[in-house]
């Protein structure tokens, strides 16, 4: 599952794409910075600005100086990154099922689960998108869901 963060009422503009060998298509896309990041990273980011992760929601244009001041904060303080940093994690086990009525006992392996983690600098760069995008919108008086 993925979060974008962006501002819906922002104005739009239509791109018009035409792959090799495929048929074009066009889509309409923000002027304004969109960030799309997979729920844990997002997750990730909203701790590190002091705000609850969730999965839905805005911030009124009247909060977007605050969610400015905290995403340069983030930007620029490597402590205030580091509880949003993660390892590289790769895990896969047995797992025995048991069908108590017919007395079977089966032992599998798990599905393989990989996160390749977030890295200071990855999490610096993101604060640094969310930066771009809190002072987009407060320049055009936009919300940013």
């Amino acid at each position: 599952m993925s979060i974008t963060f962006w501002a819906p009422s922002a104005p739009r503009r239509t791109v018009v794409h035409q792959p090799d060998g495929y048929e074009g298509y066009s889509e309409e896309v923000s002027l304004l910075p969109e960030i799309k990041l997979v729920d844990s990273n997002a997750f990730a980011m909203l701790e590190a600005f002091g705000v609850a992760p969730d999965q839905c929601g805005s911030w009124a244009i009247s909060e977007l100086a605050e969610m400015l001041r905290r995403a340069v904060k983030v930007a620029n303080v490597q402590s205030l990154r580091e509880p949003a940093t993660s390892e590289t994690l790769a895990t896969q086990g047995a797992v025995r099922i048991v069908d108590r009525s017919a007395e079977v006992v089966s032992i599998g392996r798990r599905p393989r689960m990989v996160s390749l983690g977030r890295t200071d600098e990855y999490v610096q760069r993101t604060a640094m998108r969310f930066v771009d995008l809190f002072r987009q919108a407060q320049a055009g008086g936009y919300e940013v869901s």
